[in-house]
């Protein structure tokens, strides 16, 4: 699973607070406070994804070796069948056709396992990321609206 790099634009929203009157070396401090907040955050729902990630990968590969085990088991079953009967033609071009059949059932299955892979990192991103990301976005203008109400009720004195 490749990392994604995740940017915070510490200066825009330091030229934000103090355009907006903050004091400086206030605003240096909740931009750290929130870019510290938000780098944790990304961090967190990363790793919960990759962990997800890996228990999703780690039931299809069960699921894919179960499969071959199974088909192992019915190439070596009909192989005696046949052998039975004394017709070693035959007997090869059933195995053929079995192998070629759990060649395919093994393609398919990894087309799914990455479709599925593909499917649960776009729906992590959107259940996970995406709110947790709005939310702090939405926490921070919010504390900005305060300060500014704040300072300005103050300054307004």
């Amino acid at each position: 699973m490749s990392a994604t790099a995740f940017n915070f634009d510490n200066w825009g929203l330091f030229d934000l607070l103090t355009g907006a009157g903050v004091p400086e070396k206030q605003a240096r401090a909740q931009v750290e406070a929130i870019r510290k907040t938000v780098v944790e955050t990304v961090a967190a729902v990363r790793e919960e994804v990759k962990v997800e990630v890996s228990a999703q990968v780690a039931e299809v590969k069960a699921e894919v070796k179960k499969e071959v085990a199974d088909h192992r088991l019915l190439d070596e079953k009909t192989r005696q069948e046949l052998a039975t009967k004394g017709d070693v033609g035959d007997l090869k071009i059933e195995c053929a056709k079995i192998r070629a059949d759990a060649e395919v059932k093994l393609a398919q299955l990894s087309a799914q396992l990455s479709t599925k892979i593909e499917q649960i990192k776009s729906e992590t991103v959107k259940t996970v990321v995406s709110p947790v990301v709005g939310s702090t976005v939405a926490t921070i203008v919010g504390m900005s609206a305060i300060m500014l109400f704040l300072f300005g009720h103050y300054w307004g004195k």
